[in-house]
């Protein structure tokens, strides 16, 4: 079951979360839990990163 909502979040072009706060906190689109963001220079963006299901995403 997790490896097909993984599939999912890989497709290319597909908008999973739209997020309205500004990036105050985000959902995790696998198990929704509320994630606190944070900015990475090395790819000069907003990421996310859930400690429960091992998901990693762009915010921005």
């Amino acid at each position: 079951m997790l490896k097909d909502k993984i599939k999912i979040i890989s497709q290319k072009g597909r908008i999973l979360h739209d997020n309205n706060y500004d990036h105050q906190t985000v959902e995790c689109p696998i198990c929704n839990r509320d994630i606190v963001p944070y900015w990475e220079s090395r790819y000069n963006g907003i990421r996310a990163t859930c400690d429960v299901c091992g998901i990693n995403w762009a915010e921005s």
